[in-house]
């Protein structure tokens, strides 16, 4: 024990505030009605003068006391009369909230960490039994007054600058936990339907930065969450609705001061946090979505972008959070097709700084392979229409930032590009064609003319005489049809207009690059006469689609090579990949592109053609075998019906 904490130590208290009765009240003899009133009345002294009191409120939280308080009220032994109980229960509070002043005026005093030592079995002590405790044992304050207080002791001893503290707080983390969840619970109604004391404000930024502080990225405790969602209510929704109120409170709360800006970049943190290490993290996502947490933050960043209020961060710190996380809510195109709605690049455009204009183009060219954005899109640009980009973002002279022309002019082109593509796919100028999911037919037509299989939805055949083939005869479809169901489970939240609008920019891709591929092709086989080749429509970069040429075994190892074995010995499938943006890492989609059993086998025919090439072909006698490399590429046949959903880079 610190030697500031002896009870010898009341002997020199301030003349200003000895009364005759305190040696006793710090004595363990003493009159709990003298201890109660004394502690209730040293809570309004100053911090210095408190300070001189450390000595009492340690005797007071001493944890001796609760095991006969605990059995009292388990188990009504009679040990401890109520009017006892009561002043002990007063006077932890009392004492409780003297820290509170004490602490942040001192946060670097020696005895903190043995002070902690007694207040933290209170504070669990008081949480885990404050049901129990009768309403006329109680100080008379609410259930959400007294985890307001609870969350500023634990916040404050956290930033106190003592390691030990930390130590100490981080061996005590799960029950503190639960505290936090029922804190969470508690004091956000009250708020919301009071708008009450400063105090109790303070309070929700405290647990908000706790969240952050707890349950980081870098150390997340998964049984401590556990608790605190035992605390919070038992169940990921209410966690996330309260979580939704919590940053809507932060949002509301009359003028955004600096701290409600730090709080919500904390808020979102913690969130990420759970997103990436917590339980059903799927499931917490799409809570923490129908709570519209984009639209909020979007809308936040707006104000903070486009205010001229002192004290405010500067709007490229406001914009990091908005844009920064994305890649922790899968499918992120859904993220940035809601920001984009709540006015994503309105709030670049306020910002008039060219990096954060190139921030987001950057982040959206990706997403523009998909119909939700692209809708988006189309309103974002009407609104920002009428704005110069040459004169509302202005690089000071030898900053060496790219001008934002530069950026907005290549973007413009592909959006619009894209939109025109959109607009005739919708008026039928483009239509589907897949092929038969039977190797052996491969049959090339209209997508509404198949049949689909009933279980994965992903399968589609052109007869039943197919579908039976394919499933009891070669069995290729009964290996795969349940790894395809869940994938497609898995990527439900991308929704199927999506996914088809996609499927025709392949298309168009595909007929783009025909020639490029031929000659990629080529080069493959005559450096790799004897390895099979897989394509490769690369759209993360900059959403426009480029093409690669690879080695099947180069294949990341968490792909499913026996699916990608069984599939090759068809002999007439070359093997094509997709790769788009989409969660943390970008999806590769894997899918075979068929020739028919009646086609010649490509990687065969592929070879002869490079072995009539020279051993040093110039780029003249290369360019001229394309043509015959073009011949034996089917026309695309949109069979993206069977696909390997993989997770990886």
């Amino acid at each position: 024990m610190h030697y500031s904490l002896k009870l010898s130590n009341l002997a020199r208290l301030p003349l200003n505030i000895i009364k005759a009765r305190a040696i006793a009240t710090a004595s363990p003899t003493a009159n709990p009605e003298e201890q109660a009133c004394f502690v209730d009345e040293a809570q309004y002294l100053s911090a210095k003068d408190q300070l001189s009191l450390l000595p009492l409120f340690y005797a007071v939280l001493d944890p001796a006391q609760i095991p006969l308080l605990t059995n009292e009220l388990r188990d009504g032994v009679g040990a401890i009369s109520q009017d006892d109980m009561k002043r002990k229960f007063f006077s932890a509070t009392a004492v409780l909230r003297s820290l509170m002043t004490i602490v942040a005026e001192h946060e670097r005093h020696p005895a903190l960490v043995d002070l902690w030592a007694h207040v933290c079995p209170w504070m669990q002590f008081l949480d885990e039994y404050g049901d129990l405790v009768p309403i006329a044992i109680r100080d008379g304050s609410t259930p959400a007054e007294q985890y307001s207080i609870y969350v500023s002791v634990c916040y404050l001893f956290q930033y106190a600058q003592d390691t030990s503290i930390h130590r100490a707080m981080c061996l005590s983390l799960r029950p503190l936990s639960r505290m936090l969840g029922r804190a969470l619970c508690l004091i956000i109604p009250v708020e919301w339907e009071n708008k009450l004391l400063v105090e109790k404000r303070q309070a929700l930024l405290y647990v908000i930065e706790l969240l952050s502080k707890w349950f980081s990225i870098n150390s997340f405790d998964r049984r401590a969450f556990k608790e605190l969602l035992f605390g919070a209510g038992g169940t990921l929704g209410t966690l996330a609705s309260l979580l939704g109120g919590l940053c809507q409170f932060c949002l509301t709360d009359g003028v955004i001061h600096g701290y409600n800006v730090r709080s919500v970049h904390a808020l979102v943190l913690f969130i990420s946090a759970i997103s990436t290490h917590g339980y059903d993290t799927t499931v917490f996502r799409e809570h923490v979505w129908e709570q519209g947490m984009v639209t909020l933050i979007t809308k936040w960043s707006i104000f903070i972008c486009s205010s001229t209020l002192p004290g405010l961060p500067p709007p490229d710190g406001a914009f990091e959070i908005l844009a920064g996380h994305t890649e922790l809510f899968p499918p992120r195109h859904r993220w940035m097709a809601e920001a984009l709605g709540a006015g994503a690049l309105q709030a670049a455009f306020a910002t008039r700084k060219p990096q954060i204009l190139l921030r987001l183009v950057l982040q959206l060219v990706p997403f523009t392979v998909f119909r939700s954005v692209l809708d988006q899109c189309r309103f974002a640009l009407e609104g920002v229409s009428h704005l110069n980009v040459a004169t509302v973002f202005v690089s000071p002279r030898g900053s060496g930032e790219v001008a934002a022309v530069d950026v907005w002019k290549p973007f413009l082109g592909t959006v619009q590009e894209r939109l025109r593509f959109m607009d005739a796919c919708d008026h039928g100028r483009h239509p589907v064609l897949m092929s038969c999911h039977n190797v052996s037919c491969a049959k090339i037509q209209t997508k509404h003319k198949f049949k689909v299989c009933a279980q994965c939805k992903l399968a589609y055949y052109c007869s039943k005489a197919c579908q039976l083939q394919d499933w009891k005869v070669s069995r290729a479809h009964r290996r795969t049809c349940r790894i395809l169901q869940a994938h497609r489970d898995e990527h439900a939240l991308t929704t199927s207009r999506d996914i088809s609008f996609l499927e025709q920019v392949l298309h168009e891709t595909y007929g783009t690059l025909a020639k490029k591929m031929a000659l990629k092709y080529l080069i493959f086989a005559m450096k790799n006469p004897d390895e099979v080749p897989y394509a490769l429509f690369d759209y993360a970069p900059t959403g426009i689609g480029t093409v690669s040429i690879g080695h099947l075994k180069d294949l990341h190892p968490s792909f499913n090579q026996n699916e990608v074995s069984s599939v090759s010995r068809a002999k007439n499938i070359s093997f094509h990949l997709v790769k788009i943006p989409d969660g943390k890492l970008p999806n590769i989609w894997l899918f075979p592109l068929r020739f028919g059993s009646q086609a010649p086998n490509f990687v065969l025919k592929l070879r002869e053609i490079a072995s009539a090439l020279p051993v040093h072909p110039s780029s003249g006698e290369l360019e001229a075998y394309v043509p015959h490399v073009l011949s034996i590429m089917p026309s695309w046949d949109g069979n993206l019906n069977s696909r390997w959903w993989d997770l990886f880079a």
